[in-house]
């Protein structure tokens, strides 16, 4: 007895066979891929932490490096922010700006800071200013929030254009969406330049009382300019008042005289321009 493959067989099982070849060959070269990705994150997660690059830096360069900060915190302009809770007691999260020597800025958590501060001098008495090394949270690192959350030891850079600002953005966002039935836009700003201005709120009563002066046309002098540290344009398709419908509401965060930041994102919550559903 003598065996005849189809030939209608043979048609269709030879292109599926290619396939099966050509797929084969894709997963050796994904997993030589994975492999050389893997190699490369053990080694530079593993090296010496590095000088913080410039902002025009290439991403590549620094992939799953670990930077070192140099430079002074900035105590008299720390972030009080309400509402947090930690293993079950309330209280408040306190952010501590922290100044590099080329002039950026970072902001990290208060405890963490004073934890190393004390334990660097206590290995190392000195009167100098407050100098900590802290590992900074960048696009490239962000995997690692969700494994140091809790621990507060990482800082973030907050200036304009930069990740973190954009994440406040999103959270601001999301907060919105999350109590009202209101699909929102926010975006961060440098500067406020529009005639028509109508609507604004402030994330803090410092914030409140700037922009209410500038929307007034009041003066507000050098030093009250230089509180702002956050500005935002707000914007929906639809689910304003009539007299808001296309129009922006500007946010603002700012800081009083003493450096300390409350911020109240509740206060977007209640004073939006919001229609009547009904």
């Amino acid at each position: 007895m003598r065996f005849r493959p189809f030939l209608w067989l043979t048609i269709v099982s030879l292109p599926a066979l290619l396939v099966l070849v050509g797929l084969g060959s894709w997963q050796l070269q994904r997993l030589q891929w994975k492999n050389d990705l893997i190699a490369s994150f053990e080694s530079r997660a593993a090296g010496a932490a590095i000088a913080v690059p410039a902002t025009d830096a290439e991403l590549d360069d620094v992939e799953f490096r670990r930077l070192a900060l140099v430079g002074t915190f900035q105590h008299d302009k720390e972030v009080f922010l309400t509402g947090r809770t930690y293993e079950g007691n309330a209280g408040f999260h306190i952010v501590t700006p922290f100044q590099l020597d080329d002039g950026r800025i970072m902001v990290a958590d208060h405890a963490t800071v004073q934890l190393q501060s004390g334990m660097q001098k206590a290995l190392e008495p000195t009167s100098a200013n407050d100098e900590v090394q802290i590992d900074i949270l960048a696009t490239e690192t962000a995997d690692e929030y969700w494994e140091r959350s809790d621990l507060f030891n990482t800082s973030i850079d907050i200036a304009y254009t930069q990740p973190a600002l954009d994440g406040l953005a999103r959270v601001l966002e999301k907060w919105v969406a999350h109590f009202l039935p209101l699909a929102v836009s926010v975006s961060p700003m440098v500067k406020i330049e529009d005639e028509a201005w109508l609507w604004n709120i402030g994330l803090d009563a410092e914030a409140t009382k700037i922009l209410n002066d500038l929307d007034r046309g009041d003066e507000v002098d050098e030093p009250g300019l230089r509180r702002i540290l956050c500005l935002f344009k707000l914007e929906t398709d639809n689910g304003f008042v009539a007299e808001m419908a296309g129009k922006p509401v500007y946010l603002g965060l700012a800081m009083d005289e003493a450096g300390v930041v409350r911020m109240k994102p509740q206060n977007v919550l209640v004073n939006l321009p919001v229609s009547d559903p009904s």
